[in-house]
């Protein structure tokens, strides 16, 4: 995978891969909670939106990927909940910013 795009989340930056899909269906946002990079997905991302023909956007966590920024300290369950919300909305305002017009 090479150098990937980077969105601003709060706290730093964060890569993520946008794979195109049909501008008329849902784009798919990866969530996850395991996989701190982006670059753990490999290929299934794109393999998902080759088979569903939608937008996929799948992003690194803070602290997770290539980009140095503000790696955040362990934290208990309901500050990781606010991180991970955190790390979503930002997500979703890039599909917002970059929708197709």
């Amino acid at each position: 995978m090479t150098d990937l795009p980077l969105v601003a989340v709060p706290g730093g930056r964060v890569e993520y891969l946008d794979v195109p899909g049909d501008a008329d269906r849902a784009p798919l946002l990866f969530l996850h909670e395991g996989l701190g990079s982006v670059r753990l997905w490999r290929g299934w991302p794109a393999a998902v939106a080759a088979a569903t023909g939608r937008r996929v956007v799948a992003y690194s966590r803070l602290g997770l990927s290539r980009v140095i920024g503000m790696i955040r300290e362990s934290v208990d369950s309901d500050d990781a909940l606010a991180l991970f919300a955190e790390d979503a909305r930002a997500a979703i305002r890039l599909f917002r910013r970059t929708a197709p017009r």
